[in-house]
């Protein structure tokens, strides 16, 4: 729904060279398209919706018969994992879910797919499961640069604004270094949120 990500993406599509791709700014519960597809793919799209059988079944629509939706969501309820643990690790999923859970996201969104599929007359879908889990300096220097500092930055805002932290115990400018330290010289595995695949076919055409 947002232009400037419509327009972040498209670039991307040019840089990757790729011309198939048509992106629009829109809503999917009302957006016209004038095509038909083989099917809809969403990723972290019903969690953030108010009515989420409303948005896949308003989805389904531009799907085929017998075309398939497959969507992957989050239940951002589920904890973060440190082993042994790490204190700025647990803390940073307690920032995450609470801001999330505050501002009105699904948490167990991940889990509930199979009842908002069913309601908006799909069978029972496929399922799977998923985390991003790992150790060791190189994986972990990567896991830091991605979901460290840069994802804090992305919802800090809401997490200040509901009270659930200070910038004083955040330290964005310098976590990155703090959390990859303490990481490393505690040997820590760690896991963050549990994330659900789910697929299925939408009926066939009456005969």
């Amino acid at each position: 729904m947002n232009p400037a990500m419509v327009s972040l993406a498209r670039a991307r599509a040019h840089a990757a060279h790729v011309p198939q791709m048509s992106l629009i700014a829109g809503d999917i519960r009302n957006i016209a398209l004038d095509d038909v597809f083989d099917a809809v793919v969403g990723r972290f799209v019903l969690m953030y919706s108010a009515d989420p059988v409303a948005s896949l079944g308003a989805a389904l629509r531009a799907v085929r018969p017998e075309g398939i939706a497959a969507f992957h969501e989050a239940n951002m309820g589920a904890e973060f994992v440190s082993h042994p643990i790490s204190p700025m690790h647990q803390e940073l999923g307690r920032w995450c879910s609470e801001t999330f859970k505050r501002g009105g996201v699904e948490m167990a969104m991940g889990t509930k797919l199979p009842q908002i599929f069913m309601a908006a007359g799909l069978e029972a879908p496929h399922l799977t499961m998923d985390t991003v889990i790992g150790a060791g300096r190189e994986w972990l220097e990567r896991y830091v640069s991605a979901f460290g500092a840069t994802h804090l930055r992305s919802y800090m805002p809401q997490t200040l604004k509901y009270g659930i932290a200070t910038e004083d115990d955040i330290g964005v400018e310098t976590f990155d270094g703090r959390y990859l330290e303490e990481l490393l010289r505690r040997e820590s595995v760690i896991q963050t949120f549990q994330c659900v695949g789910a697929w299925a076919r939408k009926a066939p055409a009456p005969s």
